[in-house]
């Protein structure tokens, strides 16, 4: 534990907090006339698919980001596995769902990385590419990135710790770039005010 202090260019993870720019990058797909809300997935996505064959035909940009696809969390497909976020993708099919498509909020970070991919095939760009050209730059969020591959590279970013035996002890960074628009952002202070502001003015 180095003891510096935390300044507003620090940066930090900022988690599932990402899934708000991934919600703004559909809406900004929508009011593009790319997508509808409440058009099912596989017209833009032909190869989304779940273990439930009505789910699959039903699923909505909106049923991704609203938690309700009938899929508990699964985490244990990404979390610490070297798949990438298509090979992730395609093996949605083969995840029980615990629910009925669209009767429970289940918090899912699974299809919200599929909302990015979602982005990605919509827009020509890998979801990075299109959140930094669409809303990072926008912004002035010039700090923001979106690996801790990348925040690593900076003089000012925070370091992971966690609990052992009551004491604080630092740990590695994990790497989350095949799920990364389910939490992926790492920022700061200084553009973290600006996202804000944004969403205030809407």
């Amino acid at each position: 534990q180095t003891q510096e202090e935390v300044t507003p260019n620090t940066i930090f993870a900022i988690g599932s907090t990402t899934k708000a720019f991934v919600a703004t990058g559909i809406a900004m797909l929508v009011e593009d006339g790319k997508i509808e809300w409440d058009e099912p997935v596989q017209t833009y996505m032909s190869d989304f698919k779940l273990k439930d064959p009505f789910a699959s035909q039903q699923t909505t940009a909106l049923d991704l980001l609203t938690h309700r696809s009938g899929l508990p969390r699964h985490d244990i497909l990404w979390y610490g596995s070297d798949f990438t976020r298509n090979q992730l993708f395609e093996r949605l099919q083969y995840l029980e769902p615990s629910k009925s498509f669209r009767t429970t909020f289940q918090y899912q970070n699974l299809m919200y990385m599929s909302a990015g991919i979602l982005i990605e095939r919509m827009s020509d760009m890998t979801w990075e590419e299109f959140t930094a050209q669409r809303i990072f730059e926008p912004l002035d969020m010039s700090s923001s990135n979106f690996s801790v591959e990348e925040s690593k590279k900076v003089d000012d970013f925070a370091l992971p710790y966690q609990v052992v035996d009551d004491s604080i002890v630092e740990m590695p960074f994990r790497n989350i770039d095949a799920i990364g628009p389910a939490g992926s952002i790492n920022s700061n202070l200084d553009d973290m005010l600006e996202w804000v502001q944004f969403n205030l003015e809407q």
